[in-house]
């Protein structure tokens, strides 16, 4: 009795995660994190709670639209994966792809990734381009791509040390995380400096 579960990342079933037992307090439920492991679940839940987040379509007519406005999209075959698995990128409509999920590129110059727990920010990370020679040792090549999909197979890796997180990130983490019901998450942020404005791309519930 009075046990208390740190639960990280786990969205399926198990015993000692279900509801009804008042003697174990479970950080982060199954089900909020299965919002979170969903794409869509989670831009869906950030629309209705007023969370700045990236602009979503789930036709491909509304993303062809979009790209004959100048936009550029991302076409996301997968809706729960990670390090850029199944995005397609597209800036002519020819293009485009059959996907479950679209989103629009937001102009930024920064991305972060805030930790928050319990209401609070614990911790910050800016994704940052690694340098040539560390490029070179992984035999990483820089391509157009790299600038709209950063991971690490792009040459981008997260920093901690030396950066500078403006209040506007900080707030949006905060709002993001009880938006899906988390206790803990990381929260990866674009900002663009230029207008001030930081929107949400995904909460991570099992982060590194």
């Amino acid at each position: 009795t009075g046990h208390v579960v740190l639960n990280w990342g786990y969205a399926g079933d198990a015993p000692v995660l279900r509801r009804g037992n008042a003697d174990i307090i479970i950080i982060n439920r199954p089900e909020n994190v299965a919002l979170a492991s969903n794409k869509i679940k989670t831009l869906i839940n950030l629309e209705l709670s007023d969370v700045p987040h990236v602009t979503f379509y789930l036709k491909k007519e509304d993303a062809a639209k979009a790209i004959r406005n100048g936009k550029i999209i991302y076409c996301r075959t997968l809706v729960s994966s990670k390090e850029g698995k199944g995005i397609v990128l597209a800036t002519t409509e020819d293009e485009l792809v059959d996907a479950k999920l679209y989103t629009e590129y937001f102009e930024n110059d920064a991305e972060y990734r805030i930790h928050v727990f319990n209401r609070e920010v614990i911790d910050a990370v800016q994704k940052k381009k690694m340098s040539s020679s560390r490029r070179a040792e992984k035999n990483i090549v820089i391509t157009e791509e790299s600038k709209y999909i950063r991971n690490l197979k792009k040459g981008w890796s997260f920093c901690r040390k030396g950066i500078e997180v403006p209040d506007v990130v900080k707030e949006v983490a905060l709002a993001a995380i009880p938006a899906l019901g988390l206790v803990f998450g990381a929260v990866d942020i674009a900002y663009n400096s230029n207008t001030g404005e930081a929107r949400v791309l995904e909460i991570n519930t099992a982060p590194g």
